[in-house]
């Protein structure tokens, strides 16, 4: 199992508030509000990857045919425990603000554990694959065998009831499909990417009056039903251009 760690440093902090504002409807008056809560995290949170290449069978041909990694990514207990402060006070205006806040800084994760899984092995992710998806949600318990490779339970941050649901909450597991070409590696975000070859974004659309955009079903993953229903379009495009 290799692990690294994921800096808050490394994440633009203007473009997570800023888009967390505009993406679930805050006010320009929750700004400051949004700040804090979002230093508390980096303050507070230790986020990193574990993963390793894959050698299990997953019954899943186009996953057994390629090369691939098993991986997780997470923000670690303390975001849980923030979470869980918040709702204990009964501030559920700013645990709501957490989860936006939490859900963003994940999907900026995958953009990172992406360009960093290339500095280190010299292949690149080329798309994402989600229990919940072609691979049932039972075998995330699965899953975390193969990246922790068999280490006694006690010594694992990450776990995963039958149901497939995971402790820490924030944090997601999923196969990472690898490729020798640099320029098939995989934007993180769909809404900003420009491959036209990929069928990940087809996953999860979201529609208004107007027009539609798709977006990847590690979107879904992270956000949830509820937080995913709140989102614009035009909301996600508005920024596109800010994600370096």
């Amino acid at each position: 199992m290799l692990k690294f760690s994921i800096s808050t440093n490394d994440i633009d902090r203007d473009y997570i508030l800023r888009n967390t504002l505009k993406k679930y409807h805050f006010q320009d008056a929750d700004k400051e509000q949004l700040t804090f809560i979002y230093d508390e995290i980096c303050n507070s949170c230790n986020p990193y990857a574990i993963y390793r290449i894959n050698h299990r069978t997953t019954g899943v041909r186009y996953i057994d045919e390629s090369q691939t990694a098993v991986c997780a990514i997470t923000l670690g207990r303390a975001m849980d425990d923030i979470l869980e402060a918040y709702k204990e006070e009964k501030l559920l205006s700013e645990a709501y603000m957490a989860e936006c806040l939490a859900g963003e800084l994940l999907l900026r994760m995958y953009d990172i554990f992406n360009q960093e899984y290339s500095k280190f092995h010299r292949r690149y992710v080329n798309r994402y694959v989600f229990p919940g998806d072609v691979i049932p949600l039972t075998s995330i318990q699965t899953v975390l065998e193969d990246i922790y490779d068999n280490h006694p339970l006690e010594d694992r941050e990450i776990v995963a009831n039958e149901y497939g649901v995971l402790l820490p909450s924030k944090s997601v597991v999923f196969y990472a499909l690898l490729t020798d070409n640099p320029k098939q590696i995989c934007a993180g975000i769909c809404a900003s990417c420009g491959r036209t070859d990929c069928e990940q974004g087809k996953a999860l659309m979201v529609t208004d009056s107007n027009s539609t955009i798709l977006l990847n079903y590690g979107i879904h993953k992270i956000m949830g039903d509820k937080l995913v229903n709140d989102i614009k379009v035009n909301d996600i495009k508005a920024d596109d251009n800010s994600i370096d």
